[in-house]
């Protein structure tokens, strides 16, 4: 994931590393869902929007997989310069 962005900028593709990541998990900023794209158990991408960055601050990543196994990660902290 990069350190950061910023405000006002163009959206952009986010590129989340962990692991145990599964096929439909979702990538979560500040609590609203965006689509992940799962490209293996460590890493998923999904596109952020130039809405979701449009004010300077910080927003909480996490990742949420589905049912059955699944749960919500620790969150990260993006910033917005």
């Amino acid at each position: 994931m990069p350190p950061s962005a910023t405000h006002g900028g163009k959206a952009f593709t986010l590129t989340v590393n962990g692991s145990k990541f599964v096929s439909g998990a979702i990538v979560e900023w500040n609590g609203t869902s965006h689509t992940a794209t799962y490209v293996n158990s460590g890493q998923l991408t999904t596109k952020i929007s130039a809405s979701d960055i449009a004010t300077a601050g910080t927003a909480s990543v996490t990742v949420k997989n589905p049912a059955r196994g699944g749960g919500v990660s620790n969150a990260l902290t993006f910033t917005i310069n």
